[in-house]
């Protein structure tokens, strides 16, 4: 008996618009669960009390395919990083699954406008899906269809037969194609993005989606961002008896310093401006500006 082949997963993104785009995304959803597609769809799928946001953390982690309602509304909000739209936008576009996803998990889905005006820039490489036009809806969404189901949109063409071979006298039957299972899922840790967050809004004092973006940034940087060396550095500089710099300070410092090499020794930067700044009466930034010179000579400085 032939094992059973698992529902491709289906997370729909789209902006909040017109109730007449709410009905139009609404009835793809209910099209795509109607062909055996399991449709994530937050009208479906959170309820009050639900965390919206794990929500929409959980299904881009999980699903097979991510199709993006795409309007000019879709777009701002996507580029500008505003709501739900937004917050997901900090997930795909963190490299933490564009960079992973060399398959079709990301669709877009072009609703209203050009590509241009309609598609987030980082989609805007990808083939879309046209929906503009509601004429030729049918024609569309089989197209989509097949691509979640793994079905090519044109069959390949067979090479050309030799025409010495012998020809057949009955025609055989084709046989029936095994429905191919869909792609498996991208699995990726989300800890890394939730605890730069976490560390950006409970320490850096940043809120959400200044937050967001900035992690957004950090992974995505080449050599890989190193958040422990990072967030000793920042402490360093913030503690009250270390550098005891404000926080805009103690982050410029730490991000400064980061991708030192050697690792910059922090106990001797400690001494040194505590040396400059007590007996040679030297002023805060001076001092400090004095001791990283100091520790950073090479032949080291004989303190």
């Amino acid at each position: 008996m032939a094992t059973p082949v698992a529902a491709p997963i289906c997370f729909i993104s789209y902006a909040r618009e017109t109730d007449e785009h709410h009905k139009w995304v609404e009835g793809l959803a209910s099209d795509l669960d109607s062909k055996g597609v399991d449709v994530r769809f937050d009208e479906w799928d959170v309820g009050p009390g639900d965390s919206v946001i794990q929500f929409m953390e959980k299904s881009l982690r999980e699903a097979n395919f991510v199709l993006m309602i795409c309007t000019p509304l879709f777009a701002e909000k996507a580029n500008e990083g505003i709501g739900g739209v937004g917050y997901e936008k900090g997930i795909v576009a963190s490299g933490i699954l564009l960079k992973l996803s060399k398959n079709k998990k990301f669709i877009p889905v072009l609703r209203a406008g050009s590509i241009e005006q309609s598609v987030p820039y980082y989609l805007q490489e990808r083939l879309v899906v046209d929906f503009r036009e509601d004429a030729k809806r049918a024609e569309s969404f089989a197209i989509l269809l097949r691509c979640i189901q793994g079905i090519s949109r044109r069959p390949r063409p067979r090479p050309p037969r030799d025409s010495d071979d012998p020809q057949p006298t009955t025609a055989t039957p084709p046989a029936q194609p095994r429905p191919p299972a869909p792609p498996k899922p991208i699995v990726f840790d989300m800890a890394p993005l939730q605890t730069i967050v976490s560390f950006a809004k409970s320490r850096l004092g940043m809120e959400q989606q200044k937050a967001l973006s900035w992690a957004d940034g950090v992974l995505a940087q080449s050599p890989p961002f190193d958040f422990v060396r990072f967030k000793q550095l920042f402490e360093f500089a913030f503690n009250v008896d270390d550098l005891d710099l404000a926080k805009p300070d103690a982050f410029t410092w730490a991000s400064k310093h980061l991708n030192d090499n050697p690792p910059i020794d922090v106990a001797r930067v400690k001494i040194i401006r505590r040396f400059a700044m007590g007996r040679l009466q030297m002023d805060r930034q001076k001092a400090l500006d004095w001791a990283e010179e100091k520790v950073a000579r090479t032949p080291p400085f004989d303190f």
